[in-house]
């Protein structure tokens, strides 16, 4: 899942639903214009006696612009520094 949030209020976070490990994008619905952050959240499994573990990776800040030139260049680091994140991670289910 992603958690994410206007740099200036990160207590208006949202999250969505857990992402297949089979995907590598996650379609969200930004303000064109406003800084935002965002962090990848993976959750593993670690049976009856380990319980679950909720991984987050580093976070990241992004910004659109009002025609969107550029999303999807910072969209990509998002995406790039999540799965440099997940390599460094084992047993982990990748969401991003």
């Amino acid at each position: 899942m992603v958690k994410y949030w206007p740099r200036s209020a990160p207590s208006q976070y949202k999250v969505t639903d857990l992402v297949s490990k089979d995907l590598d994008h996650v379609d969200i619905e930004v303000t064109p214009k406003i800084p935002y952050q965002f962090q990848a959240v993976a959750r593993e499994d670690k049976g009856l006696v380990g319980g679950v573990d909720w991984n987050k990776s580093p976070t990241v800040d992004f910004k659109t612009s009002s025609a969107h030139v550029g999303t999807q260049y910072e969209v990509s680091q998002v995406v790039e520094q999540t799965r440099k994140w997940q390599k460094n991670k084992s047993n982990l289910l990748h969401f991003l």
